[in-house]
C-alpha cells in the first residue's frame, strides 16, 4: 500500500521535492523518492528496479554495523550487537521496499560510526562525513529530526572546551540550519494530520507496539520489565561515562541517542500534541 502510494502520487508524477508536491503526505520520503525516481526513469517500472536503492542500502548498513561492532571490546556484546542488527527480520524487511526507512537506518548507522571516529581523533570540526550521512538520513525519514538535534547537542558537548566560543557557536548554527526545512515540513504534515501513524494514549502502548512487531505479542509484565531495563541501561551508561574520556566510546553516544530520543518523543507528545510512534 505505502509503496504504491509513494510511487503513484510522488514518483510517477515527478512531484516529490519538498513544498512542490501535489499534496502533503508522510509517504513522501524525499531522498528515497529521488533515488526511486532515478531508477524508474533509467531502469524500469518493475518492483525490483524501484527497490534497488533500499536493497543497496542493506550493504551500507551491514558494513557500518560491522565496523561499529569492532569497537565493542567484549566479544559477547559484540556478537550480540551484530546478531541483533543483522538477524532481525522486522528490521531487515525495511530494506526490501521502496520506502525511506531502510535508507535512513543505513545512513544513520554510517553517521554513528563517523561521529565516534571524529570524537576519538578530536577532529569534530573537520568532520563532514557525519553531517552528510545524517542530513541524508534526515531527508530519508523525518522521524530523525529528534536524532539530528541530539547530534548537535553531542557535537556541542564534545567541542565546547576545545573551541573558541564564537567559532563554536557558528559551527553549531551552521549544523542546526539543516533542521529548518525538515521542521517546516513537519509542521505542514502535522497541520494536515499526516505527520505519522501513532498513538495518543501513553508511552507503554508505543513500546508494546515495537516489541510486538519484533518478538510477537508478549505479556504486559514483560513489557514493563523490558522498558525499564532498556531505559535504566541507557541512563546508567550515560552517567557512568559523562565527564570522562570514556564518553568518547560507542556506549555513551548510542545510549545518549536512545535516552534523549525517548525524552524528546514524550516532550513532543505532552507539549506539541504529536503522536507517540507506533512500531518504531
Amino acid at each position: 500500500n505505502d509503496e504504491a502510494y509513494t510511487f503513484l502520487y510522488f514518483i510517477y508524477t515527478d512531484r516529490f521535492l519538498p513544498f512542490d508536491t501535489i499534496f502533503w503526505s508522510a509517504n513522501n520520503h524525499p531522498v528515497n523518492s529521488l533515488l526511486t525516481w532515478i531508477c524508474f526513469k533509467l531502469i524500469s517500472i518493475e518492483e525490483w528496479a524501484l527497490r534497488i536503492p533500499n536493497v543497496l542500502a542493506l550493504g551500507l548498513f551491514s558494513f557500518y554495523s560491522f565496523k561499529i561492532g569492532t569497537l565493542l571490546k567484549n566479544i559477547w556484546i559484540r556478537w550480540g550487537f551484530w546478531i541483533c542488527l543483522i538477524a532481525t527480520p522486522y528490521l531487515l524487511e525495511l530494506f526490501g521496499y521502496t520506502r525511506g526507512y531502510g535508507l535512513s537506518i543505513a545512513l544513520f548507522t554510517a553517521a554513528i560510526w563517523h561521529f565516534i571516529k571524529a570524537v576519538e581523533s578530536k577532529k569534530l570540526l573537520l568532520d563532514w562525513q557525519t553531517w552528510l550521512f545524517m542530513t541524508l538520513a534526515l531527508f530519508s525519514n523525518l522521524n530523525l529530526v529528534n536524532s539530528y538535534f541530539i547530534w548537535i547537542l553531542l557535537f556541542a558537548y564534545f567541542t565546547y572546551a576545545q573551541t573558541p566560543k564564537f567559532k563554536w557557536f557558528v559551527n553549531i548554527l551552521i549544523r542546526a540550519s539543516v533542521l529548518i526545512i525538515p521542521i517546516l515540513m513537519g509542521l505542514q504534515l502535522k497541520a494536515y494530520n499526516q505527520l505519522y501513524f501513532g498513538f495518543q494514549t501513553n508511552i507503554r502502548d508505543s513500546f508494546h507496539s515495537l516489541l510486538a512487531a519484533l518478538h510477537g505479542n508478549i505479556s504486559s509484565a514483560w513489557d514493563l520489565l523490558i522498558i525499564a531495563l532498556i531505559i535504566a541501561t541507557a541512563i546508567g551508561t550515560i552517567i557512568s561515562k559523562i565527564g570522562t574520556k570514556k564518553a568518547q566510546n560507542p556506549y555513551f553516544i548510542i545510549g545518549t541517542l536512545l535516552t534523549l530520543n525517548i525524552l524528546a518523543t514524550l516532550v513532543q507528545f505532552w507539549f506539541l500534541d504529536v503522536n507517540l510512534p507506533r512500531e518504531r
